[in-house]
């Protein structure tokens, strides 16, 4: 294989002390970390003239565009370095001639110079990754490494927000999924499932898996369902006529994320501390009867999984929306209904609780065909509206379980049957004394809506972080949706 030819533009360094020991310094370890076999540099001064805007310091990404179209190259990477008194910023982007856009940003914010080196390395790194062929391969493609950015305070605990991805994230989990025992970022956007590693304030993107023309991924969850020792991913995924689920399980094979098997039904995986963890498919079989009680119980054997045990649940019920427990009598349901409404099923399936308030909130949906419906000024077709995540944690000191969920803000209060939009959004946590159940804290509300969450323990200290995705539209409402990742300790709910 030809070697691929990488242009490296002279990084443009702006600092008040040592500019020359630093450009010297930073530019030496680019060109030594980046060759090597199979990479073949372009450094020169005299070819790269050309390009070169603002007194032969400054390069921009139409330049180094067309300095890869005239040179014949395979990438170009650019990039400053901006002393900030004791801090200084690093940004760097790597362009790809052969796709014709930015394949990677770099953007770090160092404390003093002496990480000026280190972070440069990282970015060899990343730049290499990149340029290697094997990483390219299949449906795993090595991308960026995003900067959460500096906290903000919260009664002195830190709050970390990533930059914005564009769409909507619909689902996301937090999980080990390649068994090298760091925590992943998994989330779905559409046709795309995005994979990232969490490295103390960064989110290293490892994976990214495309789906098919005509499919919708909603919903996302991590577990080691097959029991094998490397967690599998479930991914509910739906076809855009709304109607059909084509559902599908993904799990690392030693060189790639690979599909695993094909369910036609909406997964959602049961976590609950010091259990087992178990999967739960629900399905419908005619297009008059949206769900019904077809809740199954999954057990994995002889490479598939099938679905097990049924379980009788009330009509309204959708496993987007629902979480168990085991109590000393039997299971606990918790489940949002349509309208939001938190209900609680005790262990003989009869609603035991019924929240006043509305939770939840979804902009993701099926159709169904109304049978009901004989006037041909009507619509027949209706939309059912999925619901979002609940799980049963317990968040203090006390020995009783909460219940964490979301609680997105409606602009109509849920009056348009067919049409859903958000105002604002955050995380409220449930709990109960001998009044009943109440709700006890809630996150700092967040424009638009919370479209999913996870909690974890993100840095081994046995404390929770609260990880959730935020879709805003934050152009202006006829803009596309952008959203963003939260991180925060869940000792700031309020």
């Amino acid at each position: 294989m030809a070697a691929q030819q990488l242009i490296i533009f002279p990084f443009q360094v702006v600092s008040a002390q040592d500019q020359a020991v630093i450009e010297r310094g930073v530019n030496t370890v680019l060109r030594q970390r980046l060759a090597g076999e199979g990479v073949e540099l372009i450094t020169a001064n005299d070819r790269l003239t050309p390009w070169l805007v603002d007194d032969n310091s400054v390069i921009n990404q139409g330049n180094a565009a067309l300095a890869v179209d005239k040179l014949g190259a395979d990438f170009a990477l650019f990039g400053s370095i901006v002393s900030l008194g004791k801090s200084f910023t690093l940004d760097a982007k790597l362009y790809d001639g052969r796709s014709n856009k930015t394949t990677l940003t770099y953007s770090r914010l160092g404390s003093s110079n002496d990480e000026i080196i280190p972070l440069i390395t990282k970015l060899t790194d990343q730049v290499r990754a990149l340029m290697n062929p094997k990483a390219q391969q299949g449906s795993t493609d090595v991308s960026p490494v995003i900067a959460l950015t500096a906290p903000a305070q919260i009664d002195g605990k830190n709050t970390w927000k990533s930059p914005r991805f564009d769409g909507a994230i619909t689902g996301m989990a937090i999980g080990d999924v390649n068994g090298d025992g760091a925590k992943n970022l998994v989330f779905c956007q559409g046709r795309q499932l995005q994979i990232f590693k969490i490295n103390d304030k960064e989110l290293e993107q490892i994976a990214v898996l495309k789906n098919g023309n005509g499919e919708e991924m909603i919903g996302v969850d991590i577990a080691d369902i097959d029991q094998d020792g490397l967690a599998e991913i479930f991914i509910s995924n739906i076809e855009n006529d709304k109607r059909s689920l084509k559902s599908f399980v993904v799990q690392w094979d030693g060189k790639e994320f690979a599909r695993k098997a094909e369910l036609p039904y909406l997964l959602r995986v049961i976590s609950n501390k010091d259990a087992k963890p178990f999967l739960l498919g629900q399905r419908h079989q005619r297009l008059d009867v949206l769900f019904g009680d077809q809740v199954y119980r999954f057990a994995y054997s002889n490479g598939q999984y099938r679905p097990e045990t049924k379980t009788t649940y009330p009509a309204w019920l959708n496993i987007s929306g629902l979480a168990i427990r085991p109590t000393e009598k039997g299971l606990e349901t918790v489940a949002l209904n349509n309208k939001g409404n938190i209900n609680i099923l005790d262990h003989t399936g009869e609603v035991s609780w019924h929240s006043q308030e509305i939770y939840g909130g979804s902009t993701s949906y099926l159709t169904y065909r109304d049978a009901s419906v004989s006037n041909r000024n009507q619509d027949p077709e209706k939309l059912f509206y999925l619901q979002t995540r609940l799980v049963y944690c317990n968040i203090d000191d006390d020995p009783a379980m909460e219940i964490v969920t979301i609680k997105n803000e409606e602009l109509s209060g849920n009056l348009l049957m067919r049409l859903r939009s958000y105002k604002t959004g955050k995380l409220a946590v449930i709990d109960q004394n001998n009044l009943g159940y109440y709700e006890k804290s809630s996150s700092q509300p967040m424009a638009n809506r919370i479209s999913d969450f996870g909690l974890a323990d993100l840095n081994g200290d046995s404390r929770l972080q609260m990880i959730y995705a935020v879709v805003d539209k934050s152009d202006g409402w006829f803009s596309k949706d952008k959203s963003y990742i939260v991180v925060q300790d869940i000792d700031t709910l309020q």
